[in-house]
């Protein structure tokens, strides 16, 4: 198997990880934060490393993974610091949560837009995703009296829609080089 494909088995089969861990706090919003913190932190760990692993991939295209080595550090630090912060950091988790699905979704609506001027079918689907991944993400940001179960359903909701946003674009615009290609290239 070919590095792209790994990167993308690896990116997708963590996307779903990552959005049924959102889909976990839409169902049981009443988890403690620092459970959140684990969760997040476990989760954001195989993620970078997927992350990493798309962006020093051979994809076709290069449209999945063109933000992965900013985007895998960050959040290979981010894990850490959800899995070792202490409980007095625990209130800033939906913050970062926030500013992380934020920008990722940012990137991820370019990368849509860039696959429209591929013409790639699904872009419009994977703007819509995007922008409504940025709105949750925005509202996990800015909303400074949003705690509690609330806080937790919405951070479930942006997880959960950032997951699949994820694969969608893995699964749509991530190419492999068949031998003709790769050979026309070499030349």
């Amino acid at each position: 198997m070919t590095m792209v494909k790994s990167a993308k088995i690896t990116n997708i089969i963590f996307s779903a990880v990552y959005a049924a861990i959102g889909l976990a706090f839409v169902v049981y919003p009443w988890a403690s934060l620092r459970v959140v913190c684990i969760l997040a932190g476990a989760a954001c760990l195989p993620v970078g490393i997927s992350k990493l692993l798309g962006y020093f991939s051979n994809d076709l295209y290069r449209l999945a993974f063109q933000f992965d080595l900013a985007l895998g550090v960050f959040t290979l630090l981010l894990g850490l610091l959800f899995l070792f912060s202490s409980v007095v950091l625990s209130p800033a988790v939906l913050r970062l949560a926030g500013a992380y699905v934020f920008i990722e979704s940012l990137l991820k609506l370019q990368t849509a837009l860039d696959a429209r001027r591929f013409g790639l079918k699904h872009w419009l689907w994977m703007t819509l995703s995007a922008v409504v991944a940025a709105l949750l993400g925005l509202g996990l940001l800015l909303d400074p009296f949003l705690s509690g179960i609330s806080a937790t359903l919405l951070l479930g909701l942006a997880l959960t829609v950032s997951g699949v946003t994820n694969i969608c674009i893995t699964a749509y615009t991530v190419r492999v080089k068949n031998a003709r290609q790769a050979k026309e290239t070499e030349d």
